[in-house]
């Protein structure tokens, strides 16, 4: 493969590379957002599982939702757990 064939690959790669931590990134930070303002003394804690279908839009150099969509599979008090409680009342 010549230098500039070469060249491009690691680049291509790079950008992937790139692209793939920034949208982890964008969903640490959209996690990071819905734990905020959680007061343990105030609020009950509560154990969520779904499954998030995301498609994000890269705008400019920025990664950005263009839809969530989750499937929620439970919903329980901490203190109960899923295997006790599969669904809050």
């Amino acid at each position: 493969m010549p230098n500039e064939a070469r060249i491009q690959a690691l680049e291509d790669q790079l950008g992937r590379m790139q692209d793939i931590r920034d949208i982890e990134q964008l969903k640490y930070h959209y996690a990071s957002c819905c734990d905020r303002g959680y007061d343990p003394a105030t609020n009950d804690a509560v154990v969520l599982t779904l499954n998030y279908v995301d498609q994000f839009v890269k705008r400019g150099d920025r990664w950005l939702f263009k839809e969530l969509r989750g499937t929620m599979h439970q919903a329980s008090n901490w203190e109960l757990g899923w295997v006790k409680q599969q669904w809050r009342p």
